[in-house]
């Protein structure tokens, strides 16, 4: 399974089939891009999404893990969190328009649950148990 994530400014993000994330990052006022090669997910990465901002790449992967990326980081592709409270895949990630940097991710069947995280200090917020997978969130 793989996951693609497109952007309003042509940020466009996909992943490996080793757990690994090519992103391309530029913006309507510059002619070139960065490619950011990030490594960190073991398994395959089956959740991506950039913040309304689009300064921050959020990834869910079969590892269990969710991490933030950040594009403003010239040549340092590691990321600036690393969520490991799933006890399953993450394959549902979202943004809150809202809330800057609020961030939920979902976990498969044997998770069950939907995390709120403060993608801006790393903090767990909150947990809520749905009796079920969560697929996807909106």
């Amino acid at each position: 399974m793989y996951s693609s994530q497109m952007s309003n400014y042509n940020n466009i993000s996909t992943s490996t089939p080793i757990g690994g994330i090519i992103s391309s990052a530029s913006s309507p006022n510059r002619n070139n891009s960065i490619v950011y090669d990030f490594n960190n997910h073991k398994q395959e990465v089956c959740g991506l999404k950039w913040s309304f901002d689009e300064k921050l790449l959020a990834s869910g992967g079969n590892d269990n893990k969710l991490y933030i990326w950040s594009i403003n980081q010239s040549s340092n592709c590691e990321p600036l969190y690393e969520f490991s409270d799933h006890g399953a895949a993450v394959k549902a990630v979202a943004w809150s328009p809202h809330q800057h940097g609020l961030i939920a991710s979902g976990g498969r069947t044997a998770d069950r649950h939907i995390r709120f995280w403060n993608a801006l200090n790393g903090v767990a917020l909150h947990k809520v148990d749905t009796g079920s997978q969560v697929c996807n969130l909106l």
